[in-house]
């Protein structure tokens, strides 16, 4: 149920908790042992997150902040959640791989513990987890509006496909197509 402007306005006036020192965690891909463009891609997100910690410091906001690489997208990270001090964490940032979204949500869910995901948006487990904070709009919602506004628009045109072979965008063409049947266009 989608609340009302009044209900989300209320919400907002409620007085915040303040918290003395805030226990976070952040978990990347770094892969120091490699060289690849995601590699750069993740500390440059690093020392930006670095420089939000030294912003909130600065306001009088302390940090404990706790750093993992988790490797790469088919490593394991169970080995990281099941170090103890993750579980006092009030907030998890991360992961960087789409593979280790759902096992961090979970965990992150039974500790009740915030989880922001700042890249990935090829999962939808941001629905099952209240908790969770996903930056990029899911590909699913933005694909269902993206056809809705595609089939609008080009209602009464005549639509071509010109298959190539399959590739990174199969999904998206399958549901487009789906989409336009659906609507008999």
């Amino acid at each position: 149920q989608i609340p009302s402007n009044e209900e989300l306005i209320n919400q907002n006036r409620k007085e915040a908790e303040h918290l003395n020192k805030i226990k976070a965690a952040l978990l990347l891909p770094f892969q120091l042992d490699a060289t690849s463009g995601q590699q750069k891609l993740m500390i440059e997100y690093y020392e930006g997150f670095l420089l939000a910690v030294d912003s909130l410091k600065s306001q009088g906001i302390n940090i404990d902040l706790h750093v993992y690489d988790t490797g790469g997208k088919n490593n394991s990270i169970a080995p990281l959640l099941s170090q103890p001090e993750l579980k006092g964490m009030d907030i998890i940032f991360g992961p960087g791989h789409a593979e280790h979204v759902k096992p961090l949500s979970e965990f992150a869910k039974a500790n009740k513990i915030r989880l922001v995901v700042p890249f990935t948006s090829k999962d939808d487990e941001v629905f099952n987890n209240p908790g969770m904070y996903q930056i990029n709009t899911p590909q699913s919602y933005l694909y269902a509006q993206v056809f809705k506004l595609f089939a609008d628009h080009f209602r009464n045109y005549n639509i071509v496909f010109v298959e190539v072979g399959e590739d990174e965008k199969t999904d998206y063409i399958k549901g487009l197509k789906q989409e336009l049947d659906a609507q008999n266009i």
